[in-house]
């Protein structure tokens, strides 16, 4: 009998991400910390804790295709599959007539992809600065003794507009300190900082063949889930952002699709 079961990983820098088929059919997804453990740790013990609550073993797979920054630790993998790939291919199994921008805003880098019918035409990474990334937002939470979950929300109570000039992680926190010590609020340096988030990602999109007006704009990962970041990008583009459902997931998602050869 022929084993049915493909497993799909998207390993990042903070979190794997891990996707189980069955005769093309997602049964199960799951996110999990990376913290102490390597990467090659973390996605050992995804699987098995993911097959046996499905009530499947090792034996049962068909193959293990992984993509991400990770993805090269996974020494166990079947393939390893090119991100952008990955991407388009997952948020076309949820919208088929996708045809724009996909924008994901990870820990330690930004990437949009350019994508129609699932195919990728053109990728932009952001540079090596973590102003571009979520290791600045983590940053910011804790210079304002905040929790990085309570910062966007926290962010659209703004009335006063702070623009950041510095686009260097390490200038902008000396910006914000001095911006704290001139007792702005707390929301205002937010905005300030989401307004300059969503600048250096428009660029991005930009470099990656988005057309204003014209393109959708698919929100994945990090990003999906800061409201602060969200409406900022939309402001700056004048128009609505699409979520999908398991925005953390579709890396994955194409990477267990692909293994099937869809």
């Amino acid at each position: 009998m022929s084993k049915p079961i493909i497993c799909g990983m998207d390993a990042g820098l903070m979190t794997l991400k891990i996707v189980l088929l069955n005769k093309a059919e997602i049964i199960h997804t799951a996110v999990m910390p990376i913290e102490t453990n390597t990467t090659a740790e973390i996605a050992e013990v995804a699987l098995n804790e993911s097959l046996a609550a499905n009530g499947f073993t090792q034996d049962d797979l068909c193959g293990i295709f992984v993509t991400g920054v990770g993805a090269s630790e996974i020494h166990f993998a079947s393939r390893i599959l090119p991100e952008a790939s990955c991407l388009a291919t997952g948020v076309n199994r949820l919208r088929p007539v996708f045809d724009g921008i996909i924008l994901d805003v990870g820990a330690h880098k930004a990437i949009a992809v350019q994508c129609k019918k699932g195919i990728p035409y053109k990728v932009a990474y952001s540079d090596r600065c973590a102003s571009g990334s979520g290791l600045y937002l983590e940053m910011v939470a804790q210079l304002l003794g905040m929790d990085i979950t309570e910062i966007g929300a926290l962010s659209l109570k703004s009335t006063e507009t702070i623009s950041l000039q510095s686009s260097c992680a390490i200038y902008a926190e000396s910006e914000i300190i001095s911006l704290m010590h001139n007792r702005k609020r707390p929301e205002d340096i937010l905005k300030g900082v989401y307004k300059g988030l969503a600048a250096r990602a428009f660029s991005l999109m930009i470099r990656a063949g988005y057309i204003q007006g014209k393109s959708q704009v698919a929100a994945i990962g990090g990003t999906a889930h800061n409201i602060g970041m969200l409406k900022a990008l939309e402001e700056r583009i004048g128009g609505e952002i699409w979520v999908p459902e398991n925005p953390d997931n579709l890396g994955a998602i194409g990477a267990a699709l692909m293994g099937t050869g869809e």
